[in-house]
């Protein structure tokens, strides 16, 4: 089931959200390779139930880097899920 919503990407740090949680970490960058490692809090009780399963864990996540977007891999530590995919467009400077 997709899920869309919104991250700023600065500096090595991810903030950001969705209809129910709130994304918060820090990324490395090594050529077009990134690795980060994000926290995941629902904020938004009455969302649709959750895939991921907790309110609350967090993700460690890596991939591609190009310049007009990512695709990453994540994996939930402390959940029984398995991965999830990851794909982002870059939209504007923000921050």
């Amino acid at each position: 089931m997709p899920f869309s919503g919104w991250l700023v990407v600065k500096d090595g740090s991810v903030n950001g959200a969705d209809s129910a949680f709130t994304f918060k970490g820090i990324y490395r960058k090594e050529v077009n390779k990134v690795t980060g490692d994000i926290h995941v809090k629902l904020y938004n009780t009455t969302a649709e139930q959750s895939v991921l399963g907790p309110k609350e864990l967090d993700l460690k996540v890596g991939g591609d880097f190009a310049p007009n977007g990512f695709t990453l891999t994540g994996t939930l530590m402390g959940s029984p899920g398995g991965p999830i995919e990851m794909v982002g467009y870059w939209l504007d400077e923000v921050a």
